[in-house]
């Protein structure tokens, strides 16, 4: 069993959703998506239309919240999330919200099983990296569905 499989194994069997926010309003998804363009701004400094059209991966979405926030700014994702309740909670959040249009796909696998003949602008991982050792085996990972220019964020 990966590190993954047994961090994922972990929030199950303790009923723990590591990034729930349940976020069922259309005000409390603004607010939501306010901060993370705020963060990404002001924090990472990528400017508000960095993320539009751009070909977003995501590893472990977990809920979706952060999808969303991604897909509100016109990414168009590709999601990876090896949790069969996460999976459907995600596309019940882009259901709810009207932005299917910007779910290319959900993957269900974890990390290490995931594989791509294609390459991203942008790719999230937040949040488990650490818990996968050597650090290599997720760096050549990235660099190879990293699009030359692209960025990586942990």
């Amino acid at each position: 069993m990966s590190k993954y499989n047994k961090l994922e194994q972990f929030y199950q069997n303790n009923k723990i959703k590591a990034s729930f926010r349940n976020l069922n309003t259309k005000k409390k998804m603004e607010d939501y998506c306010w901060q993370r363009q705020k963060f990404f701004n002001d924090k990472i400094g990528l400017n508000k239309q960095f993320f539009k059209d751009i070909d977003l991966l995501e590893f472990g979405p977990e809920s979706g919240e952060n999808s969303i926030a991604f897909a509100k700014k016109n990414a168009n994702l590709t999601l990876v999330e090896p949790n069969n309740e996460s999976c459907k909670r995600i596309k019940n959040y882009f259901s709810k919200f009207k932005l299917e249009n910007k779910l290319k796909i959900i993957i269900q696998t974890d990390f290490q099983n995931f594989r791509s003949k294609e390459t991203f602008d942008f790719i999230d991982a937040e949040g488990f990296l650490a818990t996968i050792k050597p650090y290599s085996l997720w760096l050549k990972k990235i660099d190879g569905l990293l699009k030359n220019d692209g960025l990586f964020f942990i």
